[in-house]
């Protein structure tokens, strides 16, 4: 689509120039060059899934299956999707086991949203670390955020901390992880997503025994990382 709207804005202006033939032969081909873009259907449109929506969504829960547009399997390792069920179990968990004053700091490193799907409020200055590849100076401001932060819910893949490559905000995850480590404790872990929490590992096993209880009768992968 980048491509296509490059092309067209090079080509529009030759058209459209008054030398171009007649007035109606220039808007003719400028219709046709922007038709050529123009799908039939959207890509991501479906009355199907929009349908299946309408029950899952009032109930609070991201859909079972895979919903279309959410990114699908790549071929580089550097910017590989999490599994959806994962997704779908984080989601579920800071629903149903958090409380709406506790603040998310999302720390994925291919960050999808999280505050916005489960109705809580970023702990971050941004709703994830994604604003760091738009503003890369505002870090401090991040690490600070989730070092002072007296009652934030972390989301983070730790194994992404110990990437060695250069993938994109990988530099930022090696200073969160110390920070994260010294403040935090896991509660909760969906595949490679872990859910982590403020306090000493006793308080929060204390904390959590009755979420981890709801969460193992829910249907998704959700598996408790603290035994």
């Amino acid at each position: 689509m980048l491509v296509w709207s490059l092309g067209v804005a090079l080509v529009v202006p030759l058209v459209a120039r008054p030398g171009f033939g007649s007035a109606v032969a220039r808007l003719a081909v400028l219709l046709l060059v922007i038709g050529l873009g123009v799908r039939a259907k959207p890509e991501h449109c479906s009355v199907q899934a929009s349908l299946r929506a309408l029950k899952e969504v009032p109930a609070g829960l991201a859909p079972a299956e895979i919903p279309s547009g959410y990114p699908e399997v790549s071929l580089d390792r550097a910017y590989q999707p999490y599994e959806w069920e994962d997704y779908r179990g984080v989601l579920g968990y800071l629903r149903a086991e958090t409380r709406p004053d506790e603040p998310v700091a999302n720390l994925l490193r291919i960050v999808p949203a999280l505050t916005g799907p489960s109705g809580r409020l970023p702990a971050l200055p941004a709703e994830s670390l994604a604003w760091l590849l738009v503003k890369p100076d505002d870090e401090p401001e991040f690490l600070q955020a989730v070092a002072e932060s007296k009652n934030a819910v972390v989301v983070w893949a730790p194994s992404e901390a110990k990437e060695a490559k250069p993938y994109r905000l990988v530099d930022v995850l090696h200073h969160l992880d110390p920070i994260v480590r010294r403040n935090y404790h896991p509660v909760a872990r969906f595949g490679a997503i872990e859910v982590w929490r403020r306090g000493k590992a006793a308080e929060v096993v204390r904390q959590t025994a009755t979420a981890r209880a709801r969460m193992g009768s829910q249907a998704n992968r959700g598996r408790p990382a603290v035994q």
